[in-house]
């Protein structure tokens, strides 16, 4: 017996070999430590994958509009613009078309990064008691991952596709900086230039009449008036190196331009009925008066009808509800909710408003007739005054916008540069990958496991059937 289990027993290097294990035994040992070899390996491919797949770049904008919720120019801010057709068609002719639009959009994705500072920030107003929270993102973090959501969902067919696919690509990173690169460039493109607002087709206006000379004028300039007024209210301490100058003192300027050059120069046509075409300006005169007359009689009917049924409105079928609110300054009070009669009387206001304004322009037509209507013929030198006032406001007026142009210039180029892109990170955390990796490993342990244990429960089961019989 003992001679039995010498020969069963092999020591070992270390002279510690169990010597209760037989050779079957032993088969098993190394077939799981095979297994889980296996396993571990698999997992660690996986952990390595799910490292690389994803990849992202933070995005900051540093804009007074832009946390806001708005542009430089005051429309909606919107950051899967950078997902749009023109950013990506410029990303991929900058990465020399290795890689399409169509392509970049499956394994582009776009989301807000809310810092800890921010959350805190919102976590602290609403522990205030702020009854208005709304909060627009300014750091958002673009992700290129090799099998995307999107790709995912399509089975696991498309996934190896993209996996061989990838590497007939630019790396992840030059993917980023790329699309990061052309994000600046179209936005400084279509909100930070207003090239268009600041053009003034002098050879149109130079062709008209000079009564339509001074309204052309007065409605480009009331243009530029309004967007200096709101850049001057976005960006109150901005100024041009040069002079010195903040978009109020460019907006007053403008101003004094409109309402004393401008309106002094139409005076002095109307007064002295100065006119290229004496027969074309009153047909037009004409014609705006028998729009507004329109306008006047049909704004007056709709006021009649809306204040006939404010006086047919029964005040017993109106509910009145009182529900508790806070203002402006979070004072509470009890506000009262709307009831269709208050809706009818606001109608009713506005129309007859927009028929007393109708009615002015109307009169304002017919008095610039009359005073056109004369057919005494302006002296030389009157026309000669009116082509040098004329010619001193579009001077003063091409001086104020290069001024303009020089403070957009220095304030976009501050916008511009208030673009952060930061350099391209892995997505995944090492926290999230490590949880995964073990969640992996004890899964396809187990799996393996059984899988181990089934053919030799049966084997088992075989011997002892054979051994009975």
């Amino acid at each position: 017996m003992s001679m039995l289990n010498t020969t069963n027993a092999s020591p070992d290097k270390s002279g510690k070999w169990c010597k209760c294990k037989t050779p079957d035994q032993r088969k098993t040992i190394r077939v799981y430590l095979l297994v889980f070899a296996l396993v571990f390996v698999i997992c660690c491919l996986c952990a390595v994958f799910q490292m690389t797949n994803s990849r992202h770049v933070t995005i900051t904008i540093n804009s007074a509009s832009v946390s806001k919720g708005q542009n430089p120019d005051g429309t909606a801010f919107d950051i899967y613009q950078i997902l749009s057709d023109k950013v990506l068609e410029t990303a991929s002719k900058k990465l020399g078309g290795k890689i399409s639009v169509a392509e970049l959009k499956r394994h582009l994705s776009v989301s807000d990064a809310l810092t800890a500072e921010t959350n805190q920030q919102l976590k602290q107003s609403i522990l205030d008691g702020a009854h208005e929270n709304t909060y627009f993102p300014t750091v958002y973090r673009v992700t290129y991952s090799t099998v995307s959501d999107e790709i995912r969902d399509e089975g696991i067919g498309q996934q190896v596709m993209a996996i061989f696919k990838a590497f007939a690509f630019p790396n992840a990173d030059r993917i980023l900086g790329a699309v990061a690169e052309s994000y600046q460039e179209v936005y400084a493109a279509s909100y930070l230039t207003y090239d268009s607002m600041f053009e003034i087709d002098w050879a149109s206006i130079n062709a008209m009449d000079y009564y339509n000379r001074t309204e052309a004028l007065r409605t480009k300039s009331m243009q530029i008036l309004r967007f200096l007024k709101d850049k001057a209210n976005e960006t109150p301490v901005a100024e041009t190196s040069s002079q010195k100058l903040t978009y109020g003192d460019l907006s007053n300027d403008l101003w004094q331009l409109i309402s004393v050059d401008i309106e002094n120069h139409q005076a002095y046509i109307i007064q002295n009925s100065i006119t290229s075409s004496r027969t074309e300006l009153l047909r037009q005169f004409r014609y705006m008066e028998e729009i507004y007359v329109e306008e006047t009689e049909r704004k007056t009917e709709e006021y009649l009808i809306l204040d006939e049924a404010v006086d047919m409105y029964d005040s017993t079928t109106t509910k009145v509800v009182f529900i508790p609110a806070l203002d402006q300054n979070d004072s509470f009070y009890m506000n009262r909710t709307k009831v269709g009669l208050d809706y009818l009387v606001e109608s009713a206001d506005a129309a007859r408003l927009a028929a007393d304004e109708a009615e002015h322009n109307a009169k304002y037509y017919q008095y610039l007739q009359t005073c056109f209507a004369e057919t005494v013929t302006p002296k030389q030198s009157q026309i000669a005054h009116t082509d040098a006032i004329y010619l001193s406001i579009k001077e003063a007026l091409e001086k104020l916008m290069h001024s303009v142009r020089e403070l957009l210039a220095e304030s976009n180029q501050a916008e511009n540069e208030g673009i952060k892109v930061s350099n391209a990170e892995i997505s995944a955390g090492i926290v999230g990958v490590g949880m995964s990796f073990a969640k992996r490993f004890v899964i396809l342990s187990m799996a393996a496991y059984v899988l181990i244990c089934i053919p030799s429960a049966f084997s088992k089961k075989k011997i002892e059937d054979s051994q009975e019989v």
